[in-house]
């Protein structure tokens, strides 16, 4: 998920959106309940939309098929710390939390923001300049991706140019 993308769901405006965001066990015995927690999260959200709409519509018909889909699409096995399903009439995604979340479940106008806004300051890029003993390298970073930068400046080798004599004591 790359910034423009995260930025799109917090910027998107629509009629019907829902958010679940939930998190995840990562280890056992917790990671076996996933799946329990997901579908539970699942109902909870048929519910919130049922009782906003009154049931009726193929626009939530539509986002429950969709978030159906999406919760077939997880695997739980080798799950995140957290989870969010992101659904409205003109998009979905599902996006995985490298950090913990708290439980949301909402159905507005609007995508639920605040994990989507932690993931965004997270994702910042970043430069690390490393210095060694005979060389220098650039590397750009977005979240935990490393890339050496190459081109005309970087890397920098450095070679002794001059040769300085041998100590007395070594001679």
């Amino acid at each position: 998920m790359n910034l423009q993308e995260i930025q799109s769901l917090l910027a998107l405006k629509a009629p019907e959106c829902m958010s679940i965001v939930l998190p995840l066990y990562r280890t056992s015995p917790g990671r076996q309940q996933n799946d329990l927690h997901m579908r539970r999260a699942m109902e909870d959200a048929k519910k919130l939309i049922q009782s906003k709409t009154k049931g009726d519509g193929m626009e939530t018909d539509e986002i429950l098929h969709r978030l159906e889909e999406m919760y077939h699409a997880i695997d739980f096995v080798h799950s995140p710390e957290g989870i969010g399903l992101f659904v409205s009439t003109h998009m979905s995604r599902m996006i995985k939390f490298p950090f913990p979340v708290h439980e949301e479940i909402e159905y507005d106008d609007h995508f639920s923001r605040l994990a989507l806004y932690r993931l965004l300051f997270t994702r910042r890029n970043f430069m690390v300049l490393s210095l060694r003993q005979d060389s220098v390298h650039l590397y750009r970073g977005e979240a935990r991706v490393l890339t050496e930068v190459l081109n005309h400046d970087f890397p920098k080798f450095y070679e002794e140019t001059y040769e300085y004599g041998k100590p007395e004591h070594i001679r």
